[in-house]
């Protein structure tokens, strides 16, 4: 006997109804429907509530490729999550050194007196975010849409940044100041 007849069997000696099973479960009756037709499978905190429930064991409910399936199906989304989380963070990562990279150049020009250590040091930071960029396009997980929208935010706020700073300094060459 396969799940969705054991789940239904179960339910219905309990004399409960789909929407009655769902609310002890905390899930929706369609799932519970999607279950007992055979389209899907519970997750592995829900079938432990089923188990519990109906004082049966998970092998009882399941049959062995049922749990082998079930478990590979929740590890690949387990997988997937994890993976989406990674490169969310890469892809803040990635447009915060946009960020920082040019804002960093424009202070070192203004702080370093020497033209070959300014050269230098623009040089890495140029190098540093372009690998940065390179890195995720030749990754292959996201589109380049996202990584080109990434540099075209990123060059926004580096003008705004750039622009805020002449302001200031104009104005303290005038003798004004702003704040």
């Amino acid at each position: 006997m396969e799940f969705n007849e054991k789940l239904q069997q179960l339910r219905k000696q309990r004399n409960l109804t789909q929407e009655e099973l769902a609310e002890t479960l905390y899930v929706s009756r369609t799932a519970v429907s999607k279950w007992e037709s055979g389209r899907g499978y519970p997750s592995i905190d829900s079938l432990k509530a089923i188990s519990r429930l109906f004082s049966v064991s998970i092998d009882e409910l399941l049959s062995s490729e049922e749990l082998i399936s079930l478990a590979e199906t929740e590890s690949k989304e387990k997988a997937e999550s994890f993976s989406d989380m990674v490169f969310g963070i890469l892809d803040c990562t990635t447009m915060l050194l946009l960020c920082v990279m040019p804002t960093a150049i424009m202070q070192f020009n203004g702080l370093i007196k020497g033209r070959t250590a300014r050269i230098t040091t623009n040089t890495v930071c140029v190098i540093f975010a372009a690998v940065a960029v390179v890195g995720r396009l030749l990754s292959g997980v996201h589109w380049f849409t996202d990584i080109l929208g990434g540099v075209l935010l990123s060059s926004a706020l580096v003008m705004l940044y750039y622009s805020v700073n002449i302001l200031i300094e104009s104005k303290k060459t005038q003798g004004n100041h702003i704040l």
